[in-house]
């Protein structure tokens, strides 16, 4: 058969060459032979060291926020910038960028510190706000990302049996998946005033009556 582009396995002279770097270390076995067999044989290997490596390719996860830290010296808040905006009095302000939970569209929160009786208030308040969505885009995204590396897997499989390519190296964000996601924890209506903190979703009681 026609070799096709298959993720982390790639065709020579001689063979099929395996190349997987995870943690700074490289794996390269290599498969002699050009036949069917000997493809099967290369992924049938590569996804052996997915699972035991834990590898992923990173387009199909999202990166998990960190959640930001006062200093008791008053250093550098990680995440949140002061600003100055000189069309305005008064202009000084905390900002930091935030996405919404329902479909993850990237927005910039300013803080103005005038509103504040000073400026640790108003940092203050900022942190808890950002820690408050950073917990509950988090929650989204572990869920994400755990079934995005099962497709991952699967389609990793499917290749092996198939010996057609099913895995996408520049797989992009599949928003529907986040959406059904933030639905299933948050509910269908995220509050359109606040649509970056939101409130598990309570679980509806189950009655059980008597046989």
């Amino acid at each position: 058969m026609a070799y096709l582009n298959f993720s982390n396995v790639s065709k020579n002279k001689t063979g099929f060459q395996l190349k997987l770097k995870k943690n700074r270390k490289e794996y390269q076995p290599h498969f002699y032979g050009h036949s069917d067999i000997a493809l099967h044989e290369a992924l049938l290997c590569r996804n052996k060291l997915y699972k035991s490596l834990d590898y992923v390719h990173r387009h199909y996860m999202i990166t998990l926020c960190k959640p930001s830290e006062l200093h008791a010296d008053g250093g550098k808040v990680e995440g949140i910038s002061r600003l100055k905006d000189s069309r305005r009095i008064n202009s000084e302000y905390f900002q930091f960028a935030i996405r919404k939970l329902e479909n993850r569209a990237l927005t910039y929160k300013k803080v103005f510190i005038s509103t504040f009786d000073s400026e640790q208030d108003a940092l203050e308040y900022s942190v808890k706000f950002r820690n408050q969505w950073v917990s509950c885009y988090n929650r989204i995204a572990t869920i994400y990302n755990k079934k995005r590396k099962a497709q991952f897997i699967r389609n990793a499989k499917l290749e092996a049996e198939l010996l057609e390519p099913s895995i996408h190296e520049g797989a992009p964000f599949d928003k529907y998946l986040w959406q059904d996601i933030s639905i299933s924890l948050y509910g269908e209506t995220l509050d359109q005033e606040n649509p970056f903190v939101a409130k598990p979703k309570k679980k509806k009681r189950q009655h059980h009556y008597p046989a």
